[in-house]
């Protein structure tokens, strides 16, 4: 259970480093991005253990601050919560609070619960696949089987309906039937995420182009 919180904390890191990338992207200055444990050693501090280092590599976190950050996580070791903190407090030193807000927006959109908003699907960009669907075409006949087919998220249409049926698609956290309108689904009136299964998503961005 721990290697698996561990293998969550890692991948909400390198999405957010991927959606920094993205963002960065829009700049003519360029330049390779570190991965995040790159950032780490960079800074000189390790990520595995040394937890203490938090209040290294930022101003402003005093003592009593990482001595309360420290009890969180001794408390609940299972939710990462030192090894996100660190993250996060390298993120915002070498690329800025925009970014630390971009790789948190992420992660909410890829683990956490409850509805997706606009924001968060947009803060996917350049982390997870993304293809563009036209307007006309989210209230297609079995639009949900011809997104999965177009992603490649399912092989054929026959078993596009199939994962379908069996409850093991979800569009934006919602189980969805082959003939549903997607246009209900959107977020800001633009994004869709959809999900095969536990691991599988692909972002659609809606395009008024035909």
């Amino acid at each position: 259970e721990r290697a698996a919180a561990h293998d969550h904390t890692r991948e909400q890191r390198r999405a957010g480093i991927a959606g920094a990338r993205h963002d960065d992207a829009e700049h003519p200055s360029g330049g390779r991005l570190l991965d995040i444990d790159e950032a780490i050693s960079a800074v000189g501090v390790g990520l595995q253990e040394d937890f203490g280092a938090i209040g290294a590599v930022t101003t402003d976190n005093g003592v009593a601050t990482v001595a309360q950050l420290m009890e969180a996580h001794a408390a609940a070791p299972e939710r990462r919560i030192a090894q996100q903190r660190l993250a996060d407090e390298v993120t915002g030193l070498i690329h800025g609070a925009t970014a630390v807000r971009t790789a948190n927006l992420a992660a909410s959109a890829l683990f956490g619960d409850g509805d997706l908003d606009a924001e968060q699907l947009a803060a996917l960009r350049g982390v997870i696949p993304e293809t563009t669907i036209a307007t006309e075409a989210l209230g297609a006949q079995e639009a949900v089987v011809g997104v999965l087919v177009d992603t490649g998220l399912a092989g054929s249409r026959s078993e596009g309906r199939r994962l379908v049926g069996q409850a093991g698609v979800s569009i934006n956290r919602r189980k969805v039937s082959a003939d549903a309108d997607l246009s209900d689904l959107l977020a800001g009136g633009r994004y869709l995420r959809v999900q095969r299964g536990k691991k599988q998503r692909h972002l659609l961005v809606v395009t008024d182009e035909p």
